[in-house]
């Protein structure tokens, strides 16, 4: 499946209408949306880098051999999309 979340707090307003709203429904829905944003970034970059670790190739951290723990529980979004990116 695929989601657009692109835009979407916008709810079929224009701008202007939508600066007028902080603190409503579809302020905290932009929040939210945000938040799982930036938490699927995190996600994303926390499995590239141990795969990298594994290969040998992250550099200081290939010498450890020290994974970074994956952050899937920071969102709603990143525990769904867990098991799309292989995770425990």
């Amino acid at each position: 499946q695929l989601i657009d979340m692109a835009g979407s707090e916008l709810g079929g307003k224009d701008q202007a209408a939508v600066q007028g709203t902080k603190g409503t429904a579809i302020h905290q829905e932009a929040r939210m949306i945000n938040k799982s944003l930036s938490s699927l970034n995190a996600v994303v970059r926390a499995v590239v880098e141990n795969q990298d670790t594994s290969r040998g190739t992250s550099g200081a951290d290939a010498a450890g051999g020290s994974c970074k723990e994956t952050p899937y529980s920071q969102s709603k979004l990143t525990r769904l999309l867990r098991d799309a990116f292989g995770g425990n």
